[in-house]
């Protein structure tokens, strides 16, 4: 029963439900204490009542999966990679991936048939995944449904058979890195840029070249593709952002990332590299929807500034604000972008 299950989450609510009826119950039992007793029933009350608002945004955002995430140690199953299916279904698989100071857990999904004889000289193209914050790669799989939306857009043929990769982002699931390279700080560009995919070349048949690999993130994710895209064509040909903002954010979460520099936050601005930088040969999709607060504006503002040979794709629905829903209708259009702009699977 993990922090993220339904169990864990009917729970916390049953055990908040029987505070209340317990604290009904005991209100005038101890009329010696009554005072002292009233405010430690009131405090249960508040404690298990938070409890399970906590548990139900848990449930919903997936930022704990594990109680080893809780309570701050590493999951034990993160370098245990199971035996590749040979039915021809898809299959998620984990590993630990080191680099540049950064150690986290990663999740691969490794598409239909990649474990069949007849695959076995075949390499495929790598897409990498950010979730939103706060959020995490199970977030991806049991908010987003990613899993199910790879399957369904592979076997009706709209996608190719991708290896898609959902690492770990933060150092923390209550600090934000935006994917960059603090200054000071963990270096989360370079260990998502360089050194996962280094990693999951080492396990997995995938392809090594720019045109084989994209990238895919929502809400802070989507900033994460797009930055990453921008500063890194060498490595990526094609990214899709869905309700990604264009500009780096500064508060509580992601704390002081550039330590005042302001040259470095410009270099980590998806709006001020498209205008002020060369202006790199790679495909970008950016999707948002309507009313969700000033990212059509920001979109506007990119695609005014684009030019060739940049790729740029814009999409956009009427409603649905920042949610998962809105991000949901996106997806599959996404990952159907992104594997047309890809190079598709090789034998080697």
């Amino acid at each position: 029963m993990g922090p993220a299950s339904e169990a864990f989450l009917i729970v916390t609510v049953a055990v908040a439900v029987a505070a209340v009826v317990f604290a009904a119950w005991s209100w005038d039992r101890f009329r010696r204490a009554r005072v002292p007793w009233r405010l430690l029933v009131l405090l249960l009350c508040v404690v298990t009542a938070a409890a399970g608002a906590l548990a139900g945004v848990n449930r919903e955002l997936s930022v704990y999966t594990s109680w080893a995430q809780v309570f701050g140690g590493q999951d034990t199953d993160a370098d245990q990679a199971a035996d590749l299916p040979t039915d021809g279904g898809s299959q998620l698989t984990q590993f630990t991936a080191s680099g540049s100071g950064v150690s986290q857990s990663v999740t691969v999904y490794l598409p239909p048939g990649y474990g069949r004889s007849a695959s076995a000289g075949v390499r495929y193209p790598m897409i990498l995944t950010f979730a939103g914050f706060p959020g995490s790669p199970q977030t991806w799989l049991t908010a987003v449904g990613l899993q199910q939306h790879l399957d369904r857009e592979i076997a009706e043929r709209r996608m190719a058979p991708t290896v898609v990769v959902l690492p770990v982002q933060n150092a923390a699931p209550d600090k934000d890195s935006e994917c960059v390279d603090a200054v000071g700080g963990a270096r989360f560009d370079t260990y998502l840029s360089t050194d996962v995919p280094i990693e999951v070349a080492k396990r997995f048949r995938v392809r090594a070249d720019r045109q084989g690999r994209g990238m895919l993130g929502y809400s802070t994710g989507g900033f994460c593709a797009a930055n990453l895209l921008l500063r890194h064509p060498d490595r990526f040909a094609a990214a899709a952002s869905i309700a990604g903002y264009l500009s780096p954010i500064t508060d509580n979460d992601t704390g002081d990332l550039y330590r005042g520099d302001p040259q470095a936050r410009k270099e980590n601005d998806p709006l001020w590299r498209i205008a002020n930088k060369p202006v790199p040969p790679v495909a970008l999709y950016l999707a948002t929807a309507l009313d969700d607060a000033d990212l059509p504006a920001q979109i506007q503002q990119f695609a005014q500034r684009s030019k060739p040979p940049l790729e740029l794709t814009s999409r956009t629905v009427p409603t649905g604000g920042h949610s998962v829903a809105a991000w949901q209708t996106f997806v599959p259009p996404a990952l159907d972008w992104l594997s047309a702009r890809l190079a598709g699977p090789v034998r080697s």
